[in-house]
Order: structure tokens, then sequence, then C-alpha cells
């Protein structure tokens, strides 16, 4: 085969694209998905979309992990409370601050404050009942009374103490100290399981998002066209672009990065 030979291929082959439906199609719901994407990114940087969801599942968690305290601890926090007091020790009382920031932000700032109540639990009752639901009740009980267990004596003191005086003082700063370990582990995997869930959630809500304004969209431009005579045909078509065009407007830049 020869280069005009070649040519010629390459020139049919790329004639057959340009009148083929899909590659038409196809280019057309990465055009639909591209302009999907620029809607949603300005209804997300216009309105306060993020704060209201993760105030949301804030609420939620602690609503649930109220719930479970009263089971597992035999206590009642305040989800309202809870909530105040862990946008206080967070974000100086700030909420707007606290729930605009991305979750992973959000849930480093929720961590600060969880050191600052471990350390005097009493002070912030509510928002440490919430936290610690899921832990064994007795080293909830060792955490309240904490400062019964640190309470440090002096080498004078020390020094008067007889050996068993001494092991039961020891022995009693260990089982606090081992009791505080078990419940900040807990406490880590509570924050771990939200940050999880909400950030899930937040990518599979824009996702369909996504997927419902590029129907609405699709459908609505097959409505004004006379291609489709049918309105079952026009749903499934539209329903078709819908879930494409997301994924074609990916695959186009992706493309497009290669290129570059």
């Amino acid at each position: 085969m020869g280069p005009l030979d070649l040519k010629d291929a390459l020139n049919s082959v790329f004639k057959a694209l340009n009148n083929n439906f899909w590659t038409t199609f196809l280019l057309s719901v990465a055009g639909l998905g591209a302009l999907t994407m620029s809607i949603l990114q300005a209804l997300k940087q216009g309105l306060p979309i993020r704060r209201w969801f993760q105030q949301y599942q804030m609420i939620q968690w602690l609503k649930m992990h109220a719930s479970l305290a009263k089971q597992n601890l035999g206590l009642e926090p305040c989800r309202t409370k809870a909530e105040e007091q862990i946008v206080l020790l967070s974000t100086d009382g700030d909420a707007g601050a606290f729930y605009n920031l991305e979750i992973e932000k959000l849930c480093g700032q929720w961590n600060a404050a969880i050191q600052i109540v471990i350390d005097s639990p009493e002070n912030f009752p509510d928002f440490f009942f919430c936290i610690t639901a899921r832990a064994l009740k007795a080293d909830v009980e060792k955490m309240m009374n904490h400062r019964s267990y640190q309470d440090p004596l002096g080498p004078n003191l020390e020094a008067k103490l007889d050996s068993d005086e001494y092991k039961k003082h020891l022995e009693r700063r260990q089982e606090y100290a081992s009791a505080r370990h078990r419940v900040m582990h807990q406490i880590q995997r509570a924050v771990d399981s939200f940050q999880i869930k909400t950030s899930f959630r937040w990518t599979w809500m824009f996702q369909v998002a996504s997927f419902v304004l590029s129907f609405i969209l699709a459908l609505s431009a097959m409505e004004i066209s006379t291609s489709f005579a049918h309105i079952g045909e026009t749903l499934i078509w539209a329903a078709l672009a819908g879930f494409l065009a997301p994924v074609a407007r990916d695959l186009l830049a992706a493309i497009q990065k290669l290129n570059n």
C-alpha cells in the first residue's frame, strides 16, 4: 500500500467517523456534560450548599449518638448543646466557618476540639457523651472522674507511701491511662466514620444531581428537536445522554490532557 492509498484510507475512516451517529452523539453528550458541570459548579460557588449539607450530616450524627449514649451509657446528652460546644471549640462559635470547610479540614478542626474535651470532659459533657457513645461505660466514667485518677503526688508524699499504697497509686494511674486510650481510639473511629460517610454522600449527591440535570437538559433539547417522534424514545435517549454526559466529558478531558 502506497502513501496515497494510506492517506485515502485514513480520510475514509475519518469521514465515516464524522458521519457516524454515535460520534455525533458522544460529542453532544460531552458538551452536555461540560454544561452540566458548569451549572453545578456555579451553584456550589453561589450557594452555601456544602454548609447546609455538612451541618445536616452533623445534626443527624449527633442525634444518633445522643440516642446511643442513652442506651449504652445511661446518659441523655443534648444534641443542640453538643453541636454548640463543637462549633465553639472548633471555630470560636462561628458555624459558617466550621461547616464551610472541606470535610477533611472540618474533621481536623473537630479533632482539635476533641483534645480539649478529653482533658476536661466535665466542662463539655454533651459534646463528650456524644462522641463516646459507643465506648465502654466504665471507661467513660473514669474519664469523667479523671482528677481522682490523675491526682499527682509530690515526691515527699510518694516517699511516705508504703509499697502497697504506692503500687495501688500506680495501678490507678495505669487504669486511667488504659481507659483513656480505649476511649480515644473509639472517638477517632467515630470521627473517621463521619468523614468517610459524609464524603461519600457528598460525592454521590452531586453524581445524582449531574445525571438529573443532564437528563433534563437533554430531554428539553430533544423535545425541541423533531428527530424523535415518540415520547418513549425521547425519554430513553435523554436518560442515556444524562448517564453518559459526565463520563464523556471526563473522557474527552483526559484525552485532551494526554494530547497536551
